[in-house]
């Protein structure tokens, strides 16, 4: 179970095969993937083209295009929620020491230097991964103590991009 988070409204999905589940119920969808970054659904009639602009693994959020208009969704995993709920949403936040690739791609620019420091969710790098260009940003206040790419690196997932410091 996951919890998608759009704007203020929050949709609480189950996955069981190939079926969608809200509240135990299938949703009538018809998901169709035409390439990697777009799908056409079919749900309750009505006809809607997604496009995929950018995916944060850091905020666990992506940006889509749903028939042309940009929107913001935010996955929320049963741990983090049970977290929220006991007033523990920091548990998670443990000591960061390095950063690797979500996936595999060309390095296209690195925007943070060795000995930087940076707050959470500011920008490292940009990972050119499927004709995409993702930014791959801080996932906590750290220092950068050494940088293990360089632009026009190609890399695969897991590759060590960053090695951190704490800041002082």
């Amino acid at each position: 179970m996951f919890e998608t988070i759009i704007g203020e409204h929050i949709l609480e999905l189950n996955k069981k095969g190939e079926n969608y589940l809200q509240a135990e119920q299938i949703l009538p969808l018809d998901i169709q993937k035409i390439d990697d970054n777009h799908w056409h659904v079919l749900y309750e009639g009505r006809s809607y083209r997604i496009l995929l602009h950018q995916v944060d693994a850091v905020k666990n959020t992506i940006t889509l295009a749903v028939n042309g208009k940009k929107t913001s969704v935010r996955l929320r995993s049963r741990l983090e929620r049970l977290l929220k709920e006991l007033g523990l949403e920091n548990a998670l936040e443990a000591k960061v020491e390095s950063i690797q690739a979500p996936m595999p791609g060309l390095i296209h620019s690195i925007i943070a230097r060795e000995g930087d420091t940076v707050k959470k969710g500011e920008p490292l790098l940009i990972l050119e991964a499927m004709k995409m260009e993702n930014i791959i940003k801080a996932p906590a206040d750290v220092v950068i103590e050494k940088i293990h790419v360089q632009e026009k690196n190609t890399v695969d997932k897991g590759t060590l991009l960053m090695s951190f410091g704490s800041p002082s």
